[in-house]
């Protein structure tokens, strides 16, 4: 007690946390607040963890299969912007059309940060008419999967 009579416990204060996720780089940061109702805001602790980051780029490939053009197969790129390897379980054609595709790549099973790998795909010469489908890449990017549209104009 003071000399006025007043308790000298400590006051409880209550505090709220925030807990902030933002992306960087492919680094997945995490900033923990804690506001005090009795004094200004703390900074309680920062903490980093690295994630895959996978682009898949043209992401859109077009064959102009018309007469006096050839089929030539064409690439895109798989890059990982990431900071940790990303883990590849699966690279398909898709759609009602996909039998009329082909693909290959250099990809294997895992692509570690910052390395690339490219996926080329082949069509058959076709008579009239438009043919469509997709590129499809299961990975463990947070933005799995990825996807490159395919479009074949024929004579």
């Amino acid at each position: 007690m003071t000399a006025t009579g007043e308790s000298l416990t400590p006051q409880l204060c209550t505090s709220e946390r925030e807990n902030q996720q933002h992306a960087t780089n492919g680094r997945r940061l995490r900033l923990f607040l804690a506001a005090s109702a009795c004094g200004p805001l703390l900074l309680m602790g920062l903490a980093a963890s690295a994630s895959a980051q996978a682009i898949l780029s043209p992401n859109k490939l077009m064959f102009d299969c018309r007469s006096g053009h050839p089929c030539k197969s064409q690439t895109t790129t798989l890059t990982n912007e990431g900071s940790a390897t990303l883990t590849i379980s699966s690279i398909a054609i898709t759609g009602t059309s996909a039998g009329k595709f082909s693909q290959t790549s250099s990809c294997g099973a895992e692509l570690k940060a910052g390395a690339s790998c490219t996926i080329s795909v082949g069509t058959t010469p076709m008579p009239k008419g438009k043919l469509t489908g997709a590129l499809i890449v299961n990975d463990s990017a947070p933005n799995s999967p990825q996807k490159c549209l395919l479009e074949v104009l024929g004579s």
